[in-house]
């Protein structure tokens, strides 16, 4: 879930976006303090995998959720 908060499509206003996506990752990281971190990273691509096949989901924010696994995948580490 947390993912797709943070690929979800913001408004174009600049001063929106800026403080949407700050909201958004304090939002993700929240909820993530929750869970297993790890657990949870091990299923991240399989999980962008299934849901960028989403009817739904722009190409903007497929990417966007692409780019996530990756900056999690360099910071798993």
């Amino acid at each position: 879930m947390w993912v797709l908060v943070l690929a979800a499509e913001v408004p174009k206003n600049l001063l929106v976006a800026k403080l949407t996506s700050l909201g958004r990752r304090a939002f993700a990281k929240s909820f993530m303090a929750s869970f297993d971190r790890e657990a949870a990273l091990d299923r991240l691509r399989d999980v962008v995998t299934w849901k960028a096949m989403d009817a739904h989901m722009s190409q903007r924010e497929i990417q966007a959720m692409w780019r996530e696994v990756e900056r999690e995948s360099c910071t798993h580490r």
